[in-house]
């Protein structure tokens, strides 16, 4: 209850560098925000993949919020805090999640497009896709023999060859033919398997059509639209709360507060007395002193919703 209490700032805990990418627009301001923030009672955890957060304190005002009723010593008080009579304290939450980062650690949404091409690519990390893998969904989903004679592999094989300009030839063992056909894409087409799958059977035809292409090729990782699906990655969600409460301080000649029935301090539970007897004065303030709460609201924000306050009168 000293009014020299200390109170650590929030930077102690939270740094502008543990804001993901998404709020790097706020980065450089947000530390002497946090810099000039005082809390107390922090509990915090973080996701072990590190998408998401939550955080609950009281974020502290140094100098209480108060008003007195001119002459009669009553203050009418903002948040009063529980157990420091002289500051006052806004019980806070927040919470945030942000899907991408279970895949991507250190994904910067400002060097993504929203192109096909950063879909496709986005896609092949999220699914963890191997260069085999790709090669052989292409071949089963897009490739069309151009004769009766001519075998899917092969003509797979004649598209790239034709792409890129290459003598790559149709491998002779089939338990490692796609391997083989990594292997030959990357050493004379001097480009990865993923590439020349994205530009021979993807980014044909219109918008629409390469889209429908994207969401064909990854149906075997989801069965919807994958643009919908990497969208809700991308998209940072967030919710948070603020508890905001009014209270009326009586001066000690008015109204004295006792222990409880158990003798316990209400303001200080390492206290102890008789109980309801008055709990003795702790400063030259008078403190503890009785405060009357009739009003509280609870302001809940998310970011999928729209803003809800809740009163709560008594």
């Amino acid at each position: 209850m000293s009014p020299l209490k200390y109170y650590p700032p929030l930077s102690d805990v939270v740094s502008a560098q543990d804001l993901p990418d998404i709020l790097s627009f706020i980065k450089e301001g947000i530390q002497s925000i946090f810099d000039d923030i005082y809390y107390k009672d922090l509990q915090y955890s973080k996701s072990v993949r590190g998408d998401a957060a939550f955080y609950s304190l009281d974020i502290v005002s140094r100098k209480r919020l108060s008003i007195e009723f001119p002459g009669t010593g009553i203050f009418l008080v903002l948040n009063p805090d529980q157990q420091n009579f002289n500051i006052s304290s806004f019980p806070i939450t927040v919470f945030w999640e942000w899907k991408i980062l279970r895949y991507k650690r250190f994904f910067d949404l400002n060097n993504f497009s929203f192109s096909i091409e950063d879909f496709f690519n986005l896609s092949i990390s999220v699914f963890e896709v191997s260069e085999i893998q790709i090669i052989d969904n292409a071949i089963r989903t897009f490739v069309v023999p151009q004769s009766s004679t001519t075998s899917r592999i092969e003509q797979f094989v004649n598209d790239v060859n034709t792409l890129y300009g290459t003598s790559i030839s149709v491998p002779v063992n089939p338990e490692t033919e796609l391997e083989d056909l990594v292997y030959d894409i990357n050493q004379q087409a001097g480009d990865t398997a993923y590439l020349s799958v994205l530009s021979l059977y993807i980014l044909t035809g219109d918008i629409t059509e390469q889209k429908e292409k994207l969401n064909i090729l990854f149906s075997t990782y989801i069965p919807h639209d994958i643009g919908e699906y990497i969208r809700d990655l991308l998209i940072p969600n967030a919710k948070a709360t603020l508890e905001l409460s009014v209270g009326l301080e009586f001066p000690r000649n008015m109204l004295k507060p006792v222990y409880d029935e158990s003798g316990i301090n209400p303001f200080d539970s390492s206290d102890t007395g008789t109980p309801l007897e008055v709990i003795p004065e702790a400063d030259d303030d008078g403190n503890p002193k009785v405060i009357l709460s009739f009003g509280e609201a609870l302001f809940y924000a998310d970011t999928e919703k729209d803003l809800v306050i809740i009163w709560s009168w008594y």
